[in-house]
């Protein structure tokens, strides 16, 4: 009897642990094309200051993070009835829409567009 319960934990274990390895695989690959996708599409700039450097990294790091949780839910759609990753998935996905791609319009704009002259209104 309490060998089943060991042998029982195991299975679940070693389920939870195959599970958690593919869905983060399954994400870095989505994670990577989506970088490759819009580094490809993205327009090219002039020099920056360090500054604008790293609000356009910020920027962009949060815009593949959410190509990448739609690219999943996308991809995990069919899959959806069968599978419990869609509440993950769900979650991911709104936080995106309403939390992180504002963020990253509204930094991106706070800062200014690249070569764009900074004033000062005082």
């Amino acid at each position: 009897m309490e060998q089943d319960d060991v042998t029982i934990r195991e299975q679940n274990f070693h389920s939870q642990v195959r599970e958690y390895t593919i869905c983060f695989l399954l994400f870095a690959v989505l994670y990577i094309v989506s970088y490759f996708i819009i580094t490809r599409y993205r327009r090219k700039s002039d020099d920056h200051e360090d500054e604008d450097a790293v609000v356009n990294r910020i920027s962009l790091y949060l815009c593949t993070f959410t190509l990448a949780v739609s690219g999943g839910a996308v991809l995990l759609l069919p899959f959806s009835i069968i599978s419990r990753l869609w509440n993950l998935v769900s979650l991911f996905s709104n936080l995106c829409l309403f939390v992180l791609m504002p963020f990253a319009y509204f930094f991106l704009e706070s800062e200014g567009f690249a070569g764009s002259k900074k004033h000062d209104t005082t």
